[in-house]
């Protein structure tokens, strides 16, 4: 009986870990500098007063 509760728990624990591991790691991303926009939609007016600098 307590050979089959340890084959349960250990992939449940994995299960766990991998879950907090994708968690951490969508979380982090959304708060590194990488995600900052540098390169911002350039609309019609800013094309024509930079003249083509987007272009």
């Amino acid at each position: 009986m307590e050979a089959i509760l340890v084959y349960l728990l250990i992939p449940i624990f994995f299960i766990a870990l991998g879950i907090l591991v994708l968690l951490f790691a969508r979380s982090s991303l959304a708060t590194s500098p990488l995600e900052i926009d540098t390169n911002p939609i350039v609309t019609e007016a800013d094309a024509t007063q930079k003249e083509g600098e987007y272009l």
